[in-house]
């Protein structure tokens, strides 16, 4: 199954770790947020939900695939678009590197274009 969405979870200062991603099983926007919404914690400061917005392009070592922020939602109660019409900065593009690594893939997230 291709993953076309993914969660992007700030914590609170306060938290044990800072950031997350997790990749969603969801084939729709509304059931990614269904799904983004069960990582919900009273640690959680900030979500984002992330989709994919391009093809996969193939270096020597992984597959590259750009994902953009669609949606924010901040403490989990009202999400909205990533723009500045909702007092959001431009959405930030993030990278998706996957590579096998024997006998298992493993992924990195990286910051594409944060504006």
């Amino acid at each position: 199954m291709k993953k076309e969405y993914a969660v992007y979870i700030d914590y609170k200062a306060t938290a044990p770790k800072s950031t997350d991603i997790h990749e969603l099983d969801g084939e729709t926007l509304i059931e990614a947020i269904c799904e983004a919404e069960r990582y919900f914690t009273e640690d959680v400061y900030l979500m984002a939900i992330l989709e994919k917005s391009g093809k996969a392009e193939k270096s020597k070592r992984a597959r590259i695939t750009p994902f953009t922020e669609r949606l924010i939602c901040r403490g989990c109660n009202n999400w909205h678009l990533a723009d500045n019409r909702h007092g959001e900065q431009k959405p930030v593009t993030w990278d998706r590197y996957t590579a096998d690594a024997g006998n298992h893939t493993m992924t990195i997230w990286e910051i594409h274009e944060a504006h």
